[in-house]
């Protein structure tokens, strides 16, 4: 006598990779240095200019006096003040870039400093921005991660070719798992060795609006964190990998990185 049973969809969790034989990869969350850029946007008024870095305990500024400069040359100016100056250098670098615009990088990771124009004669629309904040990096499981050309990584996936891995859940690494900076519950943060699946399956999420098929290319937004089967949304085809659920939502991908292409 046959026995009737239900059938019940498995209830995925999205980054788990779901075969025992998957090919996984470690990947150590770098401790990073702050990088600050300013932009002069065009302002050329006589007079000076001192950029100061204060970290709360330590005050280092350095100056450039403006006289019939172009913007340019008040960046590239002020750059060379703050290398020429030891003090300023044993806290950080910094180098001019094209156009008017600077950067300063400073040396010691995780530490961080409030960058100020304190006596700039022509503000304008110029602006200073951080570029990259001290202290770790986020990777929310799912991301793709891609090969940045000098031996290190990014989360901005724009080439099938570079793809290093996709980050996963994998017990068996020491992976903190906490509150991403969006309040999602999800999120490697901190000193985090965590798993990239280089091949195997994972669910994924997908893209609002779209409807994935089994055996279909496998595209991914970098900037959404979501994936598809089109280009469509700015989503980037990942090489080799290929849907194997069909569906919406939340739904299952076979990856085979990093790719041959």
């Amino acid at each position: 006598m046959s026995v009737q049973t239900n059938f019940e969809t498995p209830q995925y969790v999205i980054g788990e990779s779901l075969d025992p034989d998957a090919l996984i990869a470690s990947l150590t969350l770098p401790l990073l240095p702050q990088i600050t850029e300013y932009d002069q946007a065009g302002a050329t008024t006589d007079g000076t200019y001192t950029l100061q870095a204060d970290d709360g305990e330590v005050v280092v500024d350095a100056s450039f006096v403006a006289a019939s400069n172009t913007a340019a040359e008040i960046a590239a100016g002020l750059m060379a003040a703050w290398n020429v100056k030891g003090e300023c250098r044993s806290v950080g670098t910094g180098a001019f870039t094209s156009g008017d615009e600077w950067y300063l990088t400073f040396r010691e990771a995780g530490r961080a400093w409030t960058v100020s124009l304190t006596s700039d004669p022509s503000a304008g629309t110029a602006a200073i921005a951080t570029v990259q904040a001290a202290g770790y990096s986020e990777l929310d499981p799912t991301q793709i991660i891609q090969a940045d050309g000098s031996g290190g990584y990014t989360a901005t996936y724009t080439d099938a070719a570079l793809a290093l891995g996709v980050v996963t859940r994998n017990a068996e690494l020491n992976h903190p798992l906490g509150l991403s900076s969006a309040g999602s519950p999800t999120g490697y943060r901190g000193a985090s060795v965590l798993g990239l699946l280089l091949r195997g399956r994972m669910p994924v999420r997908i893209a609002t609006g779209v409807t994935v098929l089994r055996g279909q290319k496998v595209y991914y937004n970098p900037t959404t964190k979501r994936y598809s089967n089109a280009t469509t949304g700015s989503h980037v085809l990942v090489e080799g990998a290929q849907w194997t659920t069909s569906g919406t939502a939340i739904q299952v991908a076979r990856f085979n990185l990093p790719s041959e292409t």
